[in-house]
């Protein structure tokens, strides 16, 4: 799985894109789309500039390794619109904050709304309570709880209902299935027939 575009623009709107090397509210030197990794072996710092072109090609690279530690972390099987939000909030967080947090302990447990809580308790730099990390971490959350928009899970939904395996189709909405109950359920409706 590859960050979505839609995943991608969340990211952007929230890091917004600086060519000047700045400090963000974390007091950590920055460039580009947030990025604070090495470019080309040498830290963002005062006075460093880049162009529009750097900072896009940056930000397509630097997210692979994001991508990569956000499936060497997560065991439990997520749909895109999570493993995107799970991206963002590893890019913004570090890749060491998603691994010893409660939101991938939760997730990895099957606790997808207990998960889903807990981006929201990231919205702190330097103990204080920052407006845009709460818009970005509530953003993040409502991204994780969105279920794909996918014609065979909503058909899947139906053909559970019909089958009097789950009591409404509003339950998919509620975000009380993931895309893996619904296909464990739809093998249980087909060995039933």
């Amino acid at each position: 799985m590859q960050i979505s575009q839609a995943g991608i623009e969340l990211i952007k709107h929230f890091e917004g894109c600086k060519l000047t090397a700045y400090k963000c509210p974390a007091g950590v030197w920055t460039i580009g789309w947030g990025t604070t990794e090495p470019i080309h072996g040498i830290r963002p710092h005062e006075g460093m500039r880049i162009t529009q072109q750097q900072a896009d090609t940056l930000l397509l690279d630097h997210l692979k390794s994001y991508e990569q530690a956000v499936k060497t972390s997560v065991t439990y099987p997520i749909h895109q619109n999570q493993f995107d939000a799970l991206v963002s909030f590893t890019y913004n967080c570090g890749k060491g904050a998603l691994k010893t947090s409660t939101l991938l302990k939760k997730l990895n447990q099957g606790d997808i709304l207990g998960a889903a809580q807990e981006f929201l308790r990231w919205n702190k730099a330097g103990g204080q309570v920052l407006q845009g990390l709460t818009r970005r971490r509530t953003a993040e959350m409502e991204r994780f709880l969105t279920p794909p928009e996918d014609p065979l899970y909503e058909r899947a939904i139906d053909t559970l209902v019909e089958a009097q395996i789950i009591t409404s189709p509003q339950i998919w909405k509620d975000r009380t299935y993931t895309q893996a109950n619904v296909r464990d359920l739809m093998i249980k409706v087909a060995t039933k027939m």
